[in-house]
């Protein structure tokens, strides 16, 4: 088997016979199989699922869990993962789906020539399913300098991928290597797997890259990630970005302790927001504490929002930071 196509689903009645179908429709010169884990969806995506796989039995297998594995996915992921023959594995969501039906042979082709890279990943395009904003090309800005092979200390210098996602996994395929070993932390980082799995994968090769779009991430209200407020999204990137420093051994310690300033500083504005006023003042100690010479975090700012905080707390002030553009997009 060339490659496992691992999905996984939960509550997707909607979306997932797009997602599947955008599987099926591959024109590709090798086997590959479509790995999915359902679990224990509320609505009838089972159902469908069950359809699917008596009409394409050999090409189709179920992992129907018993019980919600939690998590955020994030079990129900690795689970599924366990289950792949492949030699190569290819992520797609149950709400999202593929636009090329020459996508796994175009990146298994690269990785064939490629021994050096463990992985390989291209743009994707952000649709965001109730209208409210047009769709989007995500792409990293490194693709710029027109290089298709990077690196992880591209990865982690790379300011795009720190302040928003621009490997998705739905956009990846990477060789079938164990997971048996990941860190403790890596379970607890849920809203942020996409870039721990980024990350630890390219600590075992380079990535590399095809400037392609060839998938659709699909942002809805029942999205675990994009249905979280503000404040749950900053505080589940600054223990990420804590982890992984450590993870790192503090190699990219200033870069990484800018980020966890700058975003100490978006929730210190969300707290205020909300008038919870304590812990908006311990978010703004933090930001200080994090980074004191941060540049990307203005001082006048900071200034401006610890004079609102101690002294004034006027509407003004609430409307100003309320209207401010993010250092941190979510």
């Amino acid at each position: 088997m060339k490659v496992s196509v691992l999905m996984i689903t939960y509550n997707h009645e909607k979306f997932i016979a797009q997602a599947i179908d955008s599987a099926l429709m591959q024109q590709v010169n090798f086997d590959y199989e479509i790995v999915i884990g359902e679990d224990c969806s509320t609505d009838k995506t089972r159902e469908i699922l069950i359809d699917y796989q008596k009409k394409y039995p050999d090409k189709i297998r179920l992992l129907l869990h018993d019980k919600n594995l939690g998590g955020g996915g994030l079990y129900n992921e690795l689970v599924v993962q366990k289950a792949c023959q492949g030699e190569y594995i290819a992520w797609l969501e149950g709400d999202d789906y593929w636009t090329s039906p020459h996508k796994l042979q175009m990146q298994v082709d690269f990785l064939e020539k490629h021994p050096d890279c463990v992985s390989c990943f291209h743009p994707y395009l952000d649709i965001y399913e109730n209208g409210s904003q047009e769709p989007e090309i995500c792409k990293p800005a490194l693709a710029a300098s027109k290089k298709s092979i990077f690196t992880c200390e591209d990865l982690l210098e790379h300011q795009g991928l720190l302040d928003g996602n621009i490997i998705h996994l739905n956009s990846m395929v990477s060789r079938n290597i164990s997971r048996d070993d990941l860190p403790e932390w890596y379970y607890q980082c849920s809203g942020a797997e996409d870039w721990a799995h980024s990350i630890l994968t390219a600590q075992q090769g380079n990535i590399g890259y095809i400037d392609e779009v060839m998938a659709i991430y699909r942002i809805h209200g029942g999205g675990i990630y994009t249905s979280a407020t503000a404040i749950k999204k900053l505080k589940t990137r600054i223990n990420f970005f804590q982890h992984l420093n450590a993870h790192l051994k503090f190699k990219y310690n200033k870069l990484l302790r800018s980020k966890i300033s700058e975003c100490n500083y978006e929730l210190c504005k969300e707290y205020a927001i909300n008038e919870q006023f304590t812990e908006a003042k311990k978010s703004l100690v933090d930001c200080l504490l994090s980074a004191p010479l941060n540049r990307r975090v203005s001082r006048k700012k900071i200034f401006k929002l610890f004079v609102y905080l101690y002294f004034a707390r006027f509407k003004s002030f609430k409307h100003d930071f309320s209207t401010e553009t993010r250092y941190v997009e979510l």
